[in-house]
């Protein structure tokens, strides 16, 4: 298998909400020799925060981090998300930890990731914290991020299955 078809195991998994299948997989694709690429970590990472398996959504964002592949701003909105999921008093001090590393990382956090922080710290707790860091507010980074590296994983898979672009419409009407 490579890393497209490991990356579509990882997907379905976390469609049905089966975090731990999704982690298992991408240990299982470590464990043939293949990196996983930020797109796969990021939707383990996805999988955890449904399953609301929160420590471990952070543990993949933290070591992304520290051993590659370099987390995005989608990874960190992720697994922020996750501790807003947490508890009724989510990890602040976690958050802010996270958040640190997004700039330490050299990204820059767009208006979701923003308003993740604001649901976890408080509007002006952000607001001086982002402040302090010298950050500013890019407009719609992450999102746009997520739906070029789907755009990117299905050309793959179409690719390496040989199946040809067919509009929704067409697809649907051939039933």
């Amino acid at each position: 298998p490579d890393r497209v078809s490991f990356g579509s195991v990882i997907n379905a998994c976390a469609r049905l909400g089966r975090a731990r299948e999704a982690l298992q997989w991408l240990e299982r694709m470590q464990e043939e020799g293949l990196s996983p690429d930020v797109v796969c970590y990021n939707i383990a990472m996805k999988a955890c925060a449904k399953a609301l398996q929160i420590d471990k959504a952070v543990a993949l964002v933290e070591r992304m981090d520290a051993s590659g592949p370099s987390p995005d701003v989608a990874s960190f909105t992720t697994a922020l998300a996750a501790l807003g999921h947490a508890a009724s008093t989510p990890d602040r001090g976690r958050a802010v930890a996270l958040f640190r590393r997004l700039v330490e990382n050299g990204l820059q956090p767009d208006r979701h990731l923003a308003e993740v922080m604001q649901r976890l710290l408080g509007t002006a707790a952000f607001e001086e914290l982002r402040l302090k860091l010298g950050v500013d507010i890019v407009e719609g980074q992450a999102r746009r991020d997520v739906r070029i590296n789907q755009r990117h994983v299905l050309s793959r898979l179409r690719a390496s299955s040989g199946e040809r672009s067919v509009p929704y419409q067409a697809k649907h009407l051939q039933r």
